[in-house]
C-alpha cells in the first residue's frame, strides 16, 4: 500500500456500505441537513466541513489567503456543496443519533429532520431504563435519546439503600418479648392459697409482706395485704413490731421471730406461725424485702409522689443511716422513700405514726403504679421481686397478685393497724393485742375463709 496517498472517497464508500448493511440506507442524503441554504448564492470560498471535531461544522476560507497554501488533505477533506464533491467520512456519534431518528421515522413513531435543528425524539423510556424502573420501583426518566441532542444523558437515579436499624429492630424484639411474658403472666396467673380455716372464699388472698432493717435481723416492718378479686376490696393491716407474742426468749417482740428462727426461709416460715396470733389464721404466702430491693423497685416504677407528713433529720453512723427530708408533698426517688419508711424518732406516738405512715406510702405507691401505663413494667417487677427478695410465692401467684390489685383498683382500699396498746411486760415494753376487737376487724375486712375467727385465736398475755 502506497503510504504517500490515502484516498478519502474509497474510506467513505467502505463506512458507507457497513453502515448500510447494517441498518439500511438513510432516506434522505446529506444535503437535506441543510434544505434553508440556497446553493446557488452560496459564495466560493464557503465550505462546509465534515468530521471536524467530530461533527459538522462550515465556515469561510479567508479570501486573502490563496487556496494554493493550503494542504491537500485539508482540501479532500472538505464538501463542496457547488459540487457535491469531496470526501465525506461520517461522524460517527451524530450519524448514528441520525440514523436513529430514521429507523423511528419509518415504524411511523415520529418525523426525520430536515434540518440540523435539535429535534425532539418521542418521549419513551428506554429498555434499560424499564428495567431499572422496575428494580427499584421508581418512574423511569423521560427523552433518554433526546440527551443526544441537548446535553448530558439522563439516567435514572439508583434507589437510596434503606438503613438498617439494628438497635430500633433490637427494641422492638424485647419490647414484643415483654408484651409476650406480661400477657403469658396473666393468663397464668394462679391464686394464692392456704388452709387455716374451713370454707375459702372465691378470688380471696393474704399475704404477709416485711422488710427488714439495716442488720438484716428484724423485720421491723410488717403489713398483711388482703385481696378480695370478687367483691372488688383491698385491705393493708399493719402488725406493730413490738407486738407480744408467746415465743420463749427473752425479748419476745414480734420483729424479732425472724432473726431468732435464723432468718431467710426459715426464719420467714415461723413469722407466718407466730402471724397466725395476731390475725387468728396463717397467711397464705410471704414476700420479704430488703433495703436495696425496695428502693431498686421505687425507682424501676419511676418514684412516689408522697406528702411527708414532718421534717425527717435523723443520723446513725452505726447504721449508714443519714436522713434529711423536709415535709410536704414531693416526688420521692427510691433512696428518699426509704428515709420516710424507716424514719419514727420524730413522731409523737413513736413507732404506731411511723406504721401510719408506712401504711399511708404503700398505698399512695399502689395508686400511683397500678395503671395501664406501667403494664409494662411488670417483668422488671416480677424479676425484682424474684431475685432480690425472699418469697414463697411462685411467679404465677405474683402475677395473679398483681392482676387482682390492678382489677380492685385503689380508690377503697381499706387501711387499719391491729387493734391493742403499749404496756409494759415484764422490764420491757410492748404492744399488747385485744382479742376481741382485732378478731373483729378481721372478720369483717381481712378474712379469705368463710369460718370466722375466733376471739381465742388471738394471743395476749393479758385478755
Amino acid at each position: 500500500m502506497n503510504n504517500d496517498f490515502f484516498d478519502y472517497d474509497e474510506l467513505s464508500r467502505s463506512v458507507d456500505d457497513l453502515l448500510n448493511d447494517e441498518y439500511g440506507a438513510p432516506e434522505q442524503n446529506t444535503d437535506d441537513f441543510a434544505p434553508n441554504w440556497q446553493q446557488d448564492d452560496l459564495p466560493d470560498n464557503y465550505y462546509i466541513f465534515r468530521n471536524a471535531a467530530n461533527h459538522y461544522g462550515a465556515g469561510y476560507v479567508p479570501e486573502e489567503e490563496p487556496v494554493s497554501h493550503y494542504d491537500e488533505e485539508a482540501a479532500a477533506m472538505r464538501y463542496d456543496p457547488q459540487t457535491n464533491t469531496g470526501a465525506v467520512i461520517r461522524a460517527y456519534n451524530t450519524d448514528y443519533a441520525t440514523r436513529a431518528v430514521q429507523r423511528a421515522t419509518k415504524k411511523g413513531r415520529g418525523t426525520a429532520p430536515a434540518t440540523r435543528e435539535r429535534r425532539q425524539v418521542p418521549d419513551r423510556p428506554q429498555p434499560r431504563m424499564q428495567a431499572e424502573a422496575r428494580r427499584s420501583g421508581r418512574p423511569a426518566p423521560r427523552n433518554d435519546m433526546n440527551a443526544y441532542y441537548g446535553g448530558e444523558p439522563q439516567m435514572p437515579k439508583k434507589p437510596r439503600k434503606k438503613k438498617k436499624h439494628t438497635f430500633l429492630k433490637i427494641l422492638l424484639f424485647i419490647l414484643l418479648l415483654l408484651i409476650v411474658a406480661v400477657a403469658a403472666l396473666w393468663i397464668m396467673a394462679r391464686q394464692p392459697d392456704g388452709e387455716s380455716l374451713e370454707g375459702r372464699r372465691e378470688g380471696t388472698t393474704a399475704i404477709l409482706l416485711a422488710g427488714t432493717d439495716e442488720e438484716g435481723t428484724r423485720t421491723d416492718t410488717m403489713m398483711l395485704l388482703y385481696l378480695d378479686e370478687k367483691e372488688g376490696e383491698m385491705g393493708l393491716l399493719s402488725l406493730p413490731r413490738d407486738t407480744y407474742t408467746s415465743m420463749d426468749i427473752s425479748v419476745p417482740k414480734l420483729n424479732a421471730v425472724y432473726g431468732v428462727a435464723g432468718g431467710g426461709k426459715d426464719g420467714m416460715e415461723r413469722l407466718l406461725d407466730y402471724t397466725k396470733e395476731c390475725i387468728g389464721y396463717r397467711p397464705d404466702g410471704y414476700v420479704l424485702i430488703d433495703l436495696d430491693c425496695f428502693e431498686s423497685l421505687v425507682d424501676l416504677m419511676g418514684g412516689v409522689t408522697f406528702d411527708v407528713p414532718v421534717d425527717m433529720s435523723y443520723e446513725d453512723p452505726s447504721q449508714d443511716l443519714y436522713i434529711d427530708l423536709k415535709a410536704g408533698e414531693q416526688k420521692l426517688n427510691g433512696k428518699e422513700a426509704m428515709w420516710v419508711v424507716r424514719y419514727r424518732s420524730g413522731y409523737a406516738a413513736a413507732d404506731l405514726q411511723r406504721v401510719e405512715v408506712q401504711r399511708d406510702f404503700i398505698q399512695a405507691a399502689l395508686t400511683q403504679w397500678l395503671t395501664v401505663g406501667n403494664l409494662w413494667k411488670t417483668p422488671g417487677v416480677a424479676a425484682i421481686l424474684t431475685t432480690n427478695t425472699t418469697t414463697n410465692l411462685s411467679l404465677q401467684e405474683l402475677a395473679w397478685i398483681a392482676k387482682a390489685a390492678k382489677s380492685i383498683g385503689t380508690e377503697n382500699v381499706q387501711t387499719d393497724t391491729l387493734p391493742g396498746e403499749g404496756a409494759y411486760v415484764g422490764d420491757g415494753s410492748y404492744y399488747i393485742l385485744w382479742p376481741e376487737t382485732t378478731a373483729r376487724l378481721i372478720n369483717e375486712h381481712y378474712n379469705p375463709y368463710h369460718e370466722e375467727v375466733s376471739p381465742d385465736a388471738i394471743y395476749s398475755p393479758y385478755y
